[in-house]
């Protein structure tokens, strides 16, 4: 994003579960401007999960000639939970409304990689 302001017009153009996380959260906890822009994306990543969600109410695979398949909506749904905890994780919020928030560590976690047998 090239201004770090958030304008009226992206959050207008949330989608009704993003717009619910981003009204909610924001209600709730003072963020600053860095954390808005996390926010706010990650309230869009919620909009695309409830649309791919919507996508995979039939079911997560699909018919083909060559067999079943996973449908790649699935896949990209798998992705983008992972992008959502850690967006969520990065602004650090408070179990409770009154508790502090917690410590900051240096950056999110990457994907541990498997360990060698």
């Amino acid at each position: 994003m090239p201004n770090s302001d958030i304008t009226a017009a992206q959050i207008a153009a949330l989608g009704s579960a993003g717009r619910h996380l981003y009204d909610e959260l924001t209600a709730t906890f003072d963020f600053e401007v860095h954390e808005l822009v996390l926010l706010l994306e990650a309230a869009r990543v919620t909009d695309r999960l409830e649309a791919l969600n919507a996508e995979l109410a039939s079911g997560v695979t699909r018919k083909t000639r060559s067999g079943t398949q996973v449908k790649p909506a699935s896949v990209e749904a798998r992705q983008l939970e992972l992008t959502l905890a850690r967006l969520i994780a990065s602004l650090r919020l408070p179990a409770t409304k009154t508790a502090a928030r917690p410590q900051r560590r240096g950056s999110l976690r990457g994907v541990y990689a498997p360990k060698a047998v």
